[in-house]
């Protein structure tokens, strides 16, 4: 084979490579410009958080339910005329409140309210306990103010009691009642001695 034509062959192979290689920069580069198109753009909205319910539960009460309110001061907070006074106001009823969450019920005693019932998930205190919780984020959320005592009907669940700090009302409380699972069945609260009766107004 002449020279000539080996040249003219070098050539042609040399332009086939370059073309080739050409040819796969630039499907790397689409391909890299197609991943950064797809990638999402940061999120620059600030993180808030929830805001507070208005049913938040304090020892003091929850809504417009205060510890210690006469049913006649609830029904003009509320706008609504509450059930009439009954023989068992004297003593110990519970009451069915219009407009309050479901899973909370309200105790009455001598015609004030007494205790505040939380029996379901969803309706937290103040620090953020709600049902459903373990002994351990109790003691965490009220560390210093707990004291535990046995369950009256499982050996196995206690009575988280929260006593407030001074200057507080000192014979307000809030009791978490827990299980053999170590975890909150229901809470309530309200003032002594109403709040720890563990039948409530039985």
């Amino acid at each position: 084979m002449r020279a000539s034509s080996r040249a003219r062959i070098a050539r042609s192979a040399a332009r086939a490579f370059t073309n080739r290689a050409v040819l796969l920069a630039l499907v790397a580069v689409t391909a890299l410009g197609c991943r950064a198109r797809e990638k999402p753009a940061a999120d620059s909205t600030p993180v808030t958080a929830p805001a507070a319910s208005p049913w938040t539960v304090t020892n003091a009460g929850a809504g417009v339910l205060r510890i210690g309110m006469t049913r006649e001061e609830l029904s003009r907070d509320l706008h609504a005329e509450l059930p009439k006074n009954t023989s068992a106001d004297s003593d110990c009823a519970y009451h069915a409140v219009p407009g309050i969450p479901k899973g909370m019920r309200t105790m009455w005693v001598a015609g004030t309210l007494a205790r505040i019932e939380i029996l379901a998930p969803g309706l937290a205190t103040d620090r953020g306990a709600q049902v459903g919780d373990p002994e351990s984020r109790i003691d965490s959320l009220y560390h210093g103010s707990v004291t535990s005592t046995p369950a009256k009907y499982d050996p196995k669940g206690s009575y988280l009691v929260v006593r407030p700090s001074a200057p507080a009302n000192s014979s307000r409380r809030i009791v978490f009642e827990t299980d053999s699972s170590h975890r909150v069945t229901r809470y309530r609260a309200g003032r002594e001695p109403e709040v720890e009766w563990v039948e409530g107004c039985s």
